[in-house]
């Protein structure tokens, strides 16, 4: 099963359909475009030290949500809206109002659709990696106010050093969904290529991530 379809199935798509107003089918095939982008955003955002340190700081962050979801489904009244716009805006680059009209012409979904299930489904996607990371690693302690990472990086290997923080996520993230380090043509700069049949390999991903438009531009023109 896909990273993709595994979120999908934590998510009550009936419900969701209902509260957008919006028919299950129509629902689920934007829900599958929206999750696809910021999977992909995350990606190329990690082609750098500071990306794959943010990325970190909110594996831990939304790790408990990670195991409520995966044990028994989203709460959709639980969702953090304002927490979801933040998501998006780091992982994609620009609003969800932007993201929505961005991808809309993409890919033909309609842009209302798209833009109220951005801020829904950030937290669950940012969630589900969280809880693939952290599942059999080593029980994580609150970070130390003095070295945050170094505690999550610590916790995360047992009893690991900062210094190796950046190339630990990204090898870890890697192999969760089909990779190795930083620097490999399998590792986190082509997750989203293997999830999406090879739509986003590394060279696109740091293409992506450098952009002058941000990272959604290059990322749309990678996957869609």
């Amino acid at each position: 099963m896909s990273a993709i379809t595994e979120i999908l199935s934590q998510v009550p798509i009936d419900q969701l359909a209902g509260q957008l107003g919006a028919s299950k089918k129509d629902t689920k095939s934007a829900s599958t475009e929206v999750i696809a982008s910021l999977l992909g955003g995350m990606t190329a955002n990690t082609q750098d030290a500071a990306g794959e340190e943010s990325l970190a700081t909110a594996l831990l962050k939304h790790r408990l949500n990670g195991e409520s979801y995966a044990s028994g489904g989203v709460d959709l009244d639980g969702i953090d809206l304002s927490e979801g716009t933040k998501i998006v805006q780091h992982a994609l680059g620009t609003s969800p109002s932007k993201t929505a009209a961005a991808l809309s012409a993409k890919t033909g979904t309609d842009k209302t659709l798209l833009q109220k299930l951005l801020p829904i489904l950030a937290p669950i996607v940012i969630a589900y990696i969280a809880n693939q990371a952290f599942s059999n690693k080593a029980a994580v302690s609150a970070p130390a106010a003095a070295d945050p990472l170094g505690s999550i990086v610590g916790g995360l290997l047992g009893g690991g050093q900062s210094s190796g923080g950046a190339d630990m996520v990204s090898s870890m993230l890697g192999g969760l969904l089909g990779g190795g380090g930083r620097n490999s043509s399998s590792g986190l700069g082509g997750m989203l290529g293997g999830m999406l049949g090879g739509a986003l390999g590394n060279n696109q991903a740091s293409k992506a991530q450098q952009s002058s438009g941000g990272v959604l531009g290059g990322l749309l023109d990678a996957i869609f």
